[in-house]
């Protein structure tokens, strides 16, 4: 009988000893999954750590597109501003150039009313005292007493300023009635 209970005795070992390995697979299964969470939850927490720094790049993302297009409203709002300005410029360029022109053609009827203002002085002046006594004898005014006097009278009496008028005027009627003559036209000066 002793025997017999060694054996049984032997056999329960076993069965401790299977139960002892059993629970120790069971133990290391345990600690695998209890790893496998942890390592899960660390993956989980790094996704959410992947997921906030996206987040933030693209918050960090929208804040530079928002800045950039603050940055083209600006220069867009200086274009126009520059746009008004060359607009400016050139009416004012073009306003100052048509003053230019106008002042330049005002020099120049200036300049044309002087220039024959100017030989209107020189053919008057070339009137000479020559000619006053020639056209005196001419008229006949006799140059004894005031006869000077009496065909200035004479000449005022015809229309014209003074003597000088009168012999300036006759001097181109009687150079127009030489050119007609010469071209043997017809020498009706007074029509023109």
């Amino acid at each position: 009988m002793f025997q017999q209970n060694i054996s049984v005795d032997l056999r329960n070992d076993g069965k401790i000893d299977e139960i002892k390995r059993l629970k120790k697979e069971k133990d290391d299964i345990i600690k695998e999954k209890d790893d496998i969470i942890k390592e899960k939850d660390d993956i989980i927490k790094e996704k959410d750590d992947i997921i906030k720094e996206k987040d933030d790049i693209i918050k960090e993302k929208d804040d530079i597109i928002k800045k950039k297009d603050g940055e083209i409203q600006n220069l867009t709002d200086i274009i126009k501003e520059k746009d008004n300005e060359i607009q400016n410029y050139i009416i004012k360029y073009l306003f100052n150039l048509e003053n230019e022109n106008i002042q330049e053609v005002t020099n120049l009827e200036n300049e044309n009313i002087q220039e024959v203002t100017n030989l209107e002085n020189e053919n008057i002046q070339e009137v000479t005292n020559f000619e006053i006594i020639e056209w005196c004898f001419y008229l006949g005014f006799d140059l004894k007493d005031n006869s000077i006097i009496n065909f200035k009278v004479w000449c005022i009496s015809k229309g014209f300023k003074n003597i000088v008028d009168f012999i300036s005027y006759y001097k181109i009627y009687y150079s127009c009635r030489n050119a007609f003559d010469y071209l043997n036209l017809s020498t009706n000066v007074n029509d023109y």
